[in-house]
């Protein structure tokens, strides 16, 4: 995911399995969700526009 701030570990272990599921589950995309970090709760922007491979 692009952006200008580092991302956490505990974010980038979040993001991760959120990308498997859309990548597992979705068939229409954008798929546009805001997730909560399961450990620090931050708000994280999941955005994807094409299938991931």
């Amino acid at each position: 995911m692009p952006g200008t701030q580092a991302t956490k570990a505990c974010c980038q272990r979040t993001i991760t399995r959120m990308m498997q599921v859309i990548r597992e589950s979705y068939v229409s995309f954008p798929v546009i969700k805001d997730v909560p970090c399961e450990e620090c709760k931050e708000i994280l922007a999941i955005r994807v526009y094409t299938k991931p491979e």
